[in-house]
This record gives structure tokens, sequence and C-alpha cells, in this order.
């Protein structure tokens, strides 16, 4: 904040927009706060402040998101004209996406739609990641997204899984906390195709939706987590993929 408000302190353009401010001269949505010009409750970074960029690096960096969910961040507590093609530049010259990143291109074919969800945590998806890293004796990912609210639980797990150790996951991390599902979508692992699972599933009375061979983007959400995650994963551990 001591940076911000020196660098406002040194951009003449911004210095005159703010005693325009204290004059009365510019009315809302600007604002003076703590000697911080605002703009829509929202902090003013000059185009040709020299923080700019590195506000930009900072929330990009955080994550190594695309534009649209960097530019979400941004604009939730900063207001700078014309920021678009700023973030655009930065994140086309960002090597970490471009070594780590995959195109998230429409697949060919159509779907089989599921059921629209109604409420959180009535309607969810399952898939596993695999042959990652070991890591404190797990190296698969149990991936749960409810299909409503899209927040996920990513749970470690260790190999060979069977469907009772993935049962006891899924129950102490997620039954636990929401509830029994209506109904599941996942793929056909041999874990959510095996007799014990559907069993389990048919005594706690949820519906099962298996993904086809052909299409296993049928369970998108559940796939599109796992892809973020994978790519989290390869950002942050990229140079040290052993640790």
């Amino acid at each position: 904040m001591d940076r911000l408000r020196q660098a406002q302190d040194t951009d003449l353009p911004l210095v005159a927009l703010r005693a325009e401010i204290a004059a009365g001269q510019r009315a809302a949505p600007w604002s003076i706060i703590d000697g911080l010009v605002v703009f829509a409750s929202r902090l003013y970074i000059t185009p040709a402040s020299p923080l700019l960029h590195e506000l930009v690096s900072a929330i990009h960096d955080d994550g190594h998101e695309g534009v649209q969910r960097t530019m979400q961040r941004l604009r939730r507590d900063f207001h700078t004209p014309n920021i678009l093609a700023v973030v655009q530049d930065y994140i086309r010259s960002c090597s970490t996406c471009q070594r780590y990143k995959s195109e998230h291109l429409h697949p060919a074919g159509l779907l089989m739609p599921l059921p629209v969800p109604t409420s959180v945590w009535t309607d969810i998806g399952l898939d596993f990641i695999e042959a990652l890293p070991r890591v404190g004796g797990k190296s698969v990912i149990l991936t749960v997204v409810d299909r409503f609210s899209k927040y996920c639980h990513f749970i470690p797990l260790a190999h060979p899984y069977t469907a009772e150790s993935v049962a006891q996951a899924f129950f102490a991390d997620v039954v636990h906390l929401h509830g029994v599902p209506q109904s599941m979508v996942s793929d056909r692992d041999p874990v959510f195709t095996s007799i014990f699972w559907h069993e389990l599933m048919r005594l706690m009375g949820t519906k099962l939706h298996m993904s086809t061979a052909f299409h296993p983007q049928s369970d998108g959400q559940t796939e599109a987590a796992n892809k973020i995650i994978v790519m989290y994963l390869y950002c942050f551990t990229g140079d040290r993929p052993r640790q």
C-alpha cells in the first residue's frame, strides 16, 4: 500500500486527478480514500503506472489462469483503463503458460446432456488423476465436483486403490461434510463399475451416470477441474517435479 501511495504521489496526471476530486470537480464513482484515488470502490492504477506490470504479474502468476480469470481478479480490487491489452500481452509472453498449459478446444461430436442440478451437493462428478509423483505415500488424486456450485474436493489416495478405499475417502471427505448425493457421474473406471460400488450407491439411493467410451467429456466439469489442478501442479512444480 505504501508503494501504491508513493506511485500515485509521483504520477503527475494522477496528482492532478486527485486535486480535481478533492475540489469536487469529479463526482462519484471517483473518490479519495486514505489519500488514494478510488474508482467505484476500486483502487485506480493509471496505464503508465510503474506498478501496473508488477500487479498483473503477481495476479496472473498466482495460478497462471487465463485472460478472463486474470481480468476478473484484477477488476475486483483495481481499475485501470484498457487493461485487457496489457493482460493479453503478459499472458502471451508467460513462459510457464507456454510450457505447461494445454489448449482448450471444443471436442468434436455430440454429447449426452446430464440432468441440470438444482441445489448444492445433490449432483456430483468423480474422476481420478493418476501417475503423479509419490508424496507421503500418495500418488493419485480423487476429484469430486459439485455440479451446481462447481466447488471441488481434491482427495489424495495411495496407489493401488480399491473401491473400498475410495469409498472410505469419499465418505470421510465428502459425505461427512455435504451429505449423500442424489446422483453421481463418472467414467467407467473399474472402481465405479464394480459390484461393490454399485451396491453401495444403491443402498445410499444415489443414481449413477456413466460417461461413454467415446465421450468422456459428458462429465465435462470434472474433466475441466482435473485439467486445472494438473495445470497448477505443472506451473508450481515444473522446475522441480520431484519436490
